[in-house]
Formats: structure tokens, C-alpha cells, sequence
């Protein structure tokens, strides 16, 4: 966990990002969740195993499920 944080610290203002995100309600028990998040970084993101040709920018889009029972 040392190296993890100390990996952290390091990307401190060296990192942006953008986030959007959805929720749409079915029932008062159940809604459905729709985020894209866009990260640029003046560092490797914490991968150990990069390829030389990576452009330092990652895309994610997540969708869930959540339900009370």
C-alpha cells in the first residue's frame, strides 16, 4: 500500500479528467446508472505494462444496475 499511495501522490496535477453521467429511475426500488469518464495523464494511470505507443489517455463507460430487496 506504500507504493500505491506514494504512486498517488505523485499524479497529483498531472492528471484531468471529464465525467458524464445518468440515472434513470424504473421503480422507487430500482434505477439504472450510465457514466463515461475521460482521463488525460502526465503519467502511466498506475499501469505497470505500458506500450510505447499509448497516447496517455483512457476512456471508461460503466453501466449498473441498482435494486433495493
Amino acid at each position: 500500500t506504500d507504493l500505491f499511495n506514494q504512486q498517488i501522490r505523485q499524479q497529483a496535477g498531472r492528471q484531468t479528467s471529464f465525467t458524464f453521467g445518468t440515472r434513470y429511475d424504473l421503480s422507487p426500488q430500482s434505477n439504472i446508472k450510465l457514466q463515461f469518464d475521460h482521463v488525460r495523464s502526465g503519467e502511466n494511470l498506475l499501469l505497470r505494462s505500458v506500450q510505447p505507443d499509448w497516447n496517455r489517455k483512457a476512456s471508461l463507460i460503466s453501466l449498473s444496475y441498482n435494486f433495493i430487496f
